[in-house]
């Protein structure tokens, strides 16, 4: 980012947080320029902007696991990003398969310390394995409790935080044990998602399981999601994904059936709760393996509802990874989901009737259904898909897309199959935006040249100079973490939300959040789901252009029948927000 002077400032209901800046280093100009539709007038010149691999210098050196693990066992390696420690600073939680997890301080200087054997969380099984990482404030005591999926013959976690730097794993007492895997299956929980699903105050909890189970009936990849037989043909085996209900106290009730929640035989992988259809109440998203999304509408935070048809959602064939973003920029929120894609090699079958059109860019109307779009934008062609991160990574004032890839079906090379040989050493992508939703890829151009087979994916600012930087859990290697090495005119804004009215959500999990500029509108929401096995930080950042100006803030809180608005807010640093009473 740039250098610039920032004032100190107060305003009421807002708590203004300066960040330190930083002269950028390693930049060059990207190869070509591309945004989201939001304006000519929005858009800058291109920036120097690349991204830096500094894991090794950050101390992230341990490998997710030493097992060579391949086939299902590879479908696995998450990380959870969050202010653990109440420093301001965002810390880092990797999962691990064969050894124990890891907690990553972040020291403030570029480095983080491993603080994993203190804290307690070194993982419920360290000899098997977790998977998706979720943190949240569970007991509403004002510290972060830990929430772990199982991986391989692993088990789920829930680790209560004692607010003294200690996580005491609490999951029987607390209503999420389940019965280790009998039938000689891995666990594959890949998704767990928390949101105030019922509006009552506190974080619920959803848990989403990759079925193995169901795999040999399962004959989608062979038709086109939406046919008349590419679901599955025997009848769906009862799910072990559920969603529980919070009690307030950090106590938990499978509610799924209470719900109406069908989520038996989903082969499912990632849930966001977000409001998709104009009501108010966090609707749920979820991905899910051979035709098995779904979109279910949550209907006065009692019972949600399959709208997966009258909503045309659902034809992504492998759907793994997912974005709820506002990607058209018309105020609703729109659904990306990551799935498989690659050029059919001489002598294999087409790729579009193994399946494997790529990722779907399902765009909301406004009337409860979408638009599929992501061949017309540019963006199917992401090969073996999983997390993704949907941001203006550029600050040129339009989202940006990133996504990471990757699968490895066998151990040896001599047993792979070869229709998978292609997703061994597939590049990730990184597509830039530009007017008329249209997208250029563009990965290597900004330093991003990653083939190993990456899972979680998450952006964040970890060195506090206001751009935002990526993190990917990989496979089998050492994680990545790419600083975002930014030079630009823009300015930007970041959001936080703070509530102390509703102790069991104080971060505003579920609010909708408006930045009006003089030239345009930018909605996001405040949510920490989303990805592939992934946990983001619960804020909003947008990018603000040379020639705009940023007039207000709009934060619908969860459940407000109207706006909170800050009138001309300061930019280049976070906007801590504070509900006002009432």
């Amino acid at each position: 980012m740039r250098m610039q002077r920032i004032a100190a400032t107060t305003v009421v209901a807002v708590v203004a947080v300066s960040i330190a800046v930083r002269v950028q280093r390693d930049a060059r100009d990207p190869a070509s320029g591309s945004s989201m539709e939001a304006g000519a007038d929005a858009v800058t010149q291109p920036s120097r902007f690349r991204f830096t691999d500094v894991s090794a210098d950050a101390g992230l050196t341990e490998t997710h696991s030493d097992l060579g693990l391949a086939a299902e066992q590879a479908m696995t390696s998450g990380v959870a990003v969050a202010d653990v420690y109440g420093t301001g600073r965002y810390d880092i939680y990797l999962t691990r398969v064969g050894k124990p997890n890891s907690l990553y301080r972040n020291n403030g200087d570029g480095t983080f310390s491993d603080t994993t054997s203190e804290a307690g969380l070194i993982g419920p099984a360290p000899g098997e394995g977790s998977s998706a990482p979720v943190f949240a404030d569970f007991d509403a005591d004002g510290c972060p409790d830990l929430f772990v999926t199982a991986a391989r013959r692993g088990r789920r976690a829930l680790f209560m935080n004692d607010c003294h730097g200690r996580f005491i794993d609490e999951t029987q007492a607390r209503g999420l044990a389940v019965a280790a895997p009998t039938d000689g299956q891995d666990a594959h929980e890949h998704g767990a998602a928390v949101s105030d699903y019922d509006l009552d105050g506190d974080l619920d909890l959803l848990v989403l399981r990759w079925d193995p189970l169901s795999y040999a009936t399962a004959s989608s990849t062979e038709r086109a999601c939406g046919s008349a037989d590419h679901m599955i043909s025997e009848p769906a085996k009862p799910s072990r994904s559920g969603l529980f209900r919070n009690d307030g106290t950090g106590h938990f009730t499978e509610v799924s059936d209470e719900t109406g929640l069908s989520l038996d035989g989903l082969h499912a992988f990632t849930g966001q709760f977000l409001d998709m259809v104009g009501d108010d109440f966090p609707d749920l998203a979820v991905t899910g393996d051979f035709c098995t999304s779904r979109l279910f509408e949550n209907v006065g935070g009692t019972r949600f509802r399959d709208v997966t048809g009258s909503a045309s959602v659902g034809i992504d064939e492998n759907g793994m990874g997912s974005v709820v973003a506002d990607i058209d920029g018309n105020g609703t929120a729109d659904w990306f989901v990551t799935s498989i894609w690659f050029p059919t090699p001489p002598g294999l079958r087409d790729s579009s009737k193994l399946g494997w059109t790529g990722n779907k860019l399902y765009l909301n109307q406004g009337d409860g259904s979408f638009e599929e779009k992501a061949q017309a934008a540019g963006l199917e062609a992401g090969w073996w898909g999983w997390g993704a991160a949907i941001e203006d990574f550029d600050h040129d004032g339009h989202l940006d897309v990133v996504l990471t890839n990757g699968f490895d079906d066998s151990v040896t090379s001599a047993e792979r199959n070869p229709a998978f040989s292609a997703f061994v050493n597939d590049p990730m992508r990184y597509w830039r935006g530009s007017p008329g939703l249209r997208f250029t890829e563009m990965a290597a151009d900004v330093g991003l040249r990653d083939v190993g087979v990456g899972h979680a994916l998450v952006s964040f600012d970890f060195d506090g100079d206001g751009d935002l930087d990526l993190l990917i859990a990989r496979s089998n290697k050492t994680p990545l973490l790419y600083r975002n090495d930014l030079e630009s005119d823009s300015s930007w804004l970041r959001v936080r939300l703070v509530d102390e009215t509703t102790p069991g959500n104080r971060s505003g999990i579920g609010a909708k959040v408006e930045i009006r500029t003089r030239l345009r509108t930018i909605t996001g929401w405040i949510d920490t789901s989303g990805s592939y096995e992934s946990q983001k930080p619960a804020e909003m950042h947008a990018a603000i252009t040379p020639r705009d100006t940023v007039l207000e803030v709009a934060v619908w809180w969860p459940g407000a029948d109207s706006p909170q608005v800050i009138k001309q807010p300061p930019v280049d640093r976070v906007l801590s927000i504070q509900r006002s009473p009432g």
